[in-house]
């Protein structure tokens, strides 16, 4: 009996070591915070894998340098994807330029918007903070854009027709502002608890279709033309329709 209720006991023991070693595995890594004197690499590297350690500085009110940071990252960004789009008919200089002056465009168009809709949903945030979340969704977008450059790249020297050129563009561009705006509302989730969610995503459709816009204003952006900017105005959908 003794020897039983020995065994008993250290089968016991041995299950709680085993318990408390697979508990131990199964807990999450602490993430490291950002620090104030982050590298561009380490800002880029936290904004793909921890967003929130750059949010949590916005949320401290240390930002001033990774918002530094943050909009250099969309420039050279955009810039570099701006080259490729402008690839395709020879735009090598005039592309870039509009892709960059344009996104810029859109999002200081909105951003009064994003900071009175941020308020209403119910976040706690300064009119400075907001702009830093902003920058931040277009760092990610314009990181994003960078890694599907080498895909916008073999189809623009492998393909002819400009429609279908377009879509490709879009296409990348849909995909990696997605992320960039989930990085803000996520952000503004973390900046502080919202009383509703909708007044966001109003906002995120008002910036997409600023932005698409802003897109057909800037025409062309991709295709070959005689003049810089032209005159004609058109809405985004019927210039679609007209191309495609």
């Amino acid at each position: 009996m003794t020897i039983d209720i020995n065994k008993l006991e250290s089968s016991n023991i041995l299950n709680d070591v085993t318990e408390v070693e697979t508990t131990d595995e199964e807990k999450p890594l602490p993430k490291e915070p950002l620090s104030k004197s982050a590298s561009f690499i380490e800002i880029v590297d936290a904004l793909l894998k921890s967003p929130e350690s750059v949010v949590n500085r916005i949320k401290v009110g240390e930002f001033k340098k990774i918002l530094f940071s943050l909009l250099v990252i969309f420039i050279i960004c955009h810039v570099i994807y701006g080259l490729i789009v402008g690839s395709y008919s020879g735009n090598w200089f005039i592309s870039p330029i509009k892709i960059v002056g344009g996104v810029t465009l859109s999002v200081l168009l909105c951003y009064p918007s994003f900071y009175i809709f941020s308020c209403l949903s119910g976040a706690n945030i300064t009119p400075s903070q907001a702009f830093s979340l902003l920058a931040g969704g277009l760092a990610l977008t314009s990181i994003l854009l960078l890694g599907f450059a080498p895909v916008a790249f073999i189809f623009t020297f492998s393909i002819k027709t400009i429609s279908f050129m377009g879509i490709v563009h879009i296409l990348i561009w849909a995909i990696s502002i997605y992320f960039g705006l989930r990085y803000i509302i996520n952000g503004l989730i973390h900046m502080d608890s919202r009383k509703n969610d909708n007044f966001i995503t109003i906002w995120c459709i008002i910036l997409v279709l600023t932005m698409l816009q802003m897109t057909t204003t800037l025409r062309p952006i991709i295709g070959e033309s005689d003049i810089l900017l032209t005159s004609e105005k058109l809405f985004f959908m019927e210039h679609w329709l007209n191309n495609f």
